[in-house]
């Protein structure tokens, strides 16, 4: 689309360069998900709101992959203690199961967009019944078993295995980063990343590299998962670069 500007993730000083009273709009994800399973710095999210306030824009958060207790709050934006004035949805909202998704907003926003006429936009498989009930009862199932938290907990644990694992393969891991059950393992080369994701599936456990940083590994399991399964999975990956390593090793 004409008019786009992109700026650097998690500096807010061009964001703030960037947002004037010719901005319509702002959009972020509060982690990046397909970019590397980069987290911002704290504050970041509260300066784009604060920039995005005083110059009228919107601030729009892509909660894709961060929403309902992925990143070990209900929404990523949670980390910072800001609302954004419209969220995209999906993914968890549906419990990982059924294809869902949606844009919820405040009511000034849906006013100006719906008041006039509420069937500005349609969609062929907009309110579906079925959808609808799933999104819902997964919403419910992570408010009652306080699946947040348990995201919180468990991604606390693998984050600090995870690092533990990095001093043990230092040559081959480079960085380990996320929030709650979104965490990813950035590795020295594409090669190593690609590699050690092979060792991985031959071991039994599916790994995927981010969209658009093939280096990163993404680790995000079930909001359900217990800490026996947390261990077994970091110790899946442990074995498996130490296989990679065996294997760089080789003479060609």
């Amino acid at each position: 689309m004409p008019g786009i500007e992109f700026i650097p993730f998690g500096d807010t000083a061009p964001a703030g360069a960037a947002i004037d009273d010719q901005t319509a709009a702002l959009l972020v994800e509060p982690i990046q998900g397909e970019g590397g399973i980069h987290v911002p710095p704290d504050g970041y999210l509260r300066a784009i709101r604060e920039a995005c306030d005083r110059s009228g824009a919107l601030m729009i958060a892509d909660e894709v992959q961060t929403c309902i207790g992925r990143s070990g709050a209900m929404f990523g934006y949670d980390h910072d203690g800001v609302a954004p004035d419209l969220t995209t949805l999906a993914i968890q909202l549906g419990g990982c199961v059924m294809p869902i998704g949606a844009t919820m907003g405040t009511a000034s926003v849906g006013e100006k967009s719906f008041a006039e006429s509420p069937l500005l936009h349609t969609a062929t498989f907009g309110g579906d019944p079925f959808a609808c009930a799933a999104g819902l009862a997964a919403v419910r199932v992570v408010q009652e078993e306080d699946l947040v938290a348990r995201s919180r907990d468990r991604g606390a644990l693998r984050l600090e295995l995870l690092q533990e694992m990095q001093s043990r393969h230092p040559d081959l891991v480079t960085h380990v980063r996320g929030e709650g059950l979104m965490i990813g393992v950035e590795f020295a080369t594409e090669a190593v990343s690609e590699l050690t994701a092979m060792q991985v599936l031959q071991r039994g456990m599916c790994v995927a590299c981010t969209l658009n940083d093939p280096r990163v590994i993404r680790l995000e399991p079930p909001l359900i998962i217990s800490e026996g399964e947390v261990r077994k999975a970091v110790a899946i990956l442990d074995a498996s670069l130490s296989e990679s390593s065996r294997l760089l090793a080789m003479p060609a």
